[in-house]
């Protein structure tokens, strides 16, 4: 047993049954782009290697730096005096 829509005709049954066809569909096209865009921004996490900076070797003055895994794009200004790191600028954080 079905529900029926009293006077709904059959070529209207047969529209909504496709109009919520499409919307599954595109649903579920969008979920699987989501979720392969999250095991992207994964994998380029667990990629990342951090290496030691030996900062009194490094000369003073603002240094750049930009790193960007997808989802998460950063860039960076680092001011060096004396050895030290004295100032952290964001100049840029996009996250989505």
């Amino acid at each position: 047993m079905g529900l029926e829509v009293v006077g709904m005709t059959k070529k209207k049954k047969i529209i909504i049954i496709s109009i919520v066809a499409a919307v599954l569909i595109i649903a579920g096209v969008v979920v699987g782009l989501m979720l392969k865009t999250v095991s992207d921004y994964k994998k380029k996490l667990e990629s990342i290697q951090i290496t030691d900076i030996d900062i009194s070797s490094l000369s003073d003055g603002i240094y750049t730096g930009e790193y960007d895994v997808g989802l998460i794009y950063v860039k960076a200004e680092v001011t060096v005096v004396s050895g030290e790191i004295t100032k952290i600028v964001l100049l840029k954080h996009e996250n989505g």
